[in-house]
């Protein structure tokens, strides 16, 4: 019976290439070999193999969904810690309600492939479906302030993965992921739109992730902020980068690292010299236009960890390299005339 079972399931496998293998030679379009080639390669999600406190394999999925859910608790809940209650105050109006223009932002934001949460909805189909459900959604998300009425959305899906390289069945080898509402992110970002302003102004000049243009990709610094020049956002964040390190202690790499470049025994290899960090940043302080300011020497390095130890004077220090950057423009920043 176990022998038939394995033909069985090897015949339906080698239908199920054979329609993909066919599908593949039909498709004359680019995006239809892609859609194949990904079907044929996709691995099935399986059950994670479980061991029981006996080191034994669990086959029962429900065994296997306590023993999971019960090493999770363990580690991210104390019982001992009541729950924050709910906000329960006078139901109102918003003063600025939701708007579908905010709902549509936030929805357009919304990442493509990913799995749904418990609502069964995808970002896909909130991108594109008609926008009347932009107003539609901004409704029914003002009705929750108004009528402080649940929406329900603050559960998600855990799913269970094994960690890549470790062994499977010990529970502590496996990493969840949360699979959450779809409307709820579409909240979230709305939320976060609205504060984000007032956070900046308590958001240390040094911060750069998950801050909007921060990134130290041209490409998408240029997209997400046109108004400034990629060069000068990039110029902020190695300054911003830079002082870090300064501040941090001499033993760590990036530290040592510098000052093994400007110990005058270091070998800086043959030919060419090639444009390090130190090069660069030295050329930002040649737009200063003081000599008194540079970065050639040990010296001068020690003199920058004395102004980046002091957090306000830093920022000045570096407001001033940036603004001459904007003085001289794009086109003597690409050719690198100070």
């Amino acid at each position: 019976m176990v022998h038939k079972i394995k033909e069985k399931t090897k015949q339906l496998k080698n239908e199920h290439l054979d329609e993909l293998a066919s599908n593949i030679d039909k498709t004359s379009s680019d995006g239809g070999m892609f859609q194949a080639v990904k079907a044929l390669n996709r691995k099935r999600f399986e059950n994670p193999k479980v061991h029981d406190n006996d080191g034994k394999q669990v086959s029962n999925p429900s065994q296997i969904q306590l023993i999971i859910a019960n090493h999770f608790k363990s580690k991210f809940r104390d019982d001992n810690i009541h729950d924050i209650e709910p906000y329960f105050g006078q139901p109102r109006k918003l003063k600025s309600p939701i708007t579908g223009k905010e709902v549509r932002a936030s929805i357009n934001n919304l990442n493509n492939g990913r799995a749904p949460g418990s609502n069964n909805i995808s970002g896909e189909f909130l991108k594109f479906a008609p926008h009347l459900i932009d107003n539609k959604i901004a409704k029914i998300l003002n009705q929750t302030f108004e009528r402080h009425e649940d929406l329900n959305i603050n559960e998600g899906l855990l799913i269970a993965l094994p960690k890549p390289g470790k062994p499977k069945g010990p529970p502590q080898n496996l990493r969840l992921i949360t699979l959450l509402n779809s409307i709820r992110k579409v909240l979230s970002t709305i939320v976060l739109n609205l504060i984000r302003p007032k956070i900046e102004t308590y958001t240390s000049h040094s911060q750069s992730g998950f801050r909007p243009n921060r990134s130290t990709s041209e490409v998408s610094l240029y997209k997400k902020c046109s108004e400034t020049p990629p060069s000068l956002q990039i110029l902020e964040l190695r300054w911003s980068l830079f002082g870090h390190i300064l501040r941090r202690d001499n033993s760590i790499p990036a530290n040592l690292a510098m000052l093994y470049y400007f110990n005058e025994n270091s070998n800086r290899g043959r030919g060419r010299p090639t444009t390090t960090l130190p090069i660069t940043l030295n050329n930002d302080l040649k737009r200063l236009q003081n000599k008194d300011v540079q970065l050639t020497t040990k010296e001068d390095l020690h003199k920058l960890q004395k102004i980046a130890s002091q957090s306000q004077e830093w920022i000045a220090f570096t407001a001033g390299i940036k603004r001459t950057a904007e003085a001289e423009g794009p086109d003597d920043q690409a050719s690198g005339r100070h």
